[in-house]
């Protein structure tokens, strides 16, 4: 089975979650601070703010899921 998974996903050093937030006008899909445990042997490198924006299973046609991500990632280009 092949998944195509399509995110917008900030890493490093980064502001607050609640800063990067209010600032896109949108809830991450996953968000983790640096330090943050993973798992029992996993501690969160870096901070983390992600949106995901489409996934596609099997040999879908990517072209309605990619069209619909690019809408999504226009909202946050500067105008």
């Amino acid at each position: 089975m092949s998944t195509v998974e399509v995110s917008l996903r900030l890493s490093g050093v980064l502001p607050p979650v609640e800063h990067l937030t209010e600032l896109f006008g949108v809830q991450p899909s996953r968000s983790l601070r640096q330090g943050d445990r993973v798992s029992k042997r996993r501690v969160q490198p870096v901070d983390l703010w992600q949106l995901d924006l489409a996934m596609v299973q099997n040999g879908e046609s990517l072209d309605q899921p990619l069209q619909k991500a690019a809408v999504q990632l226009k909202q946050f280009a500067p105008k």
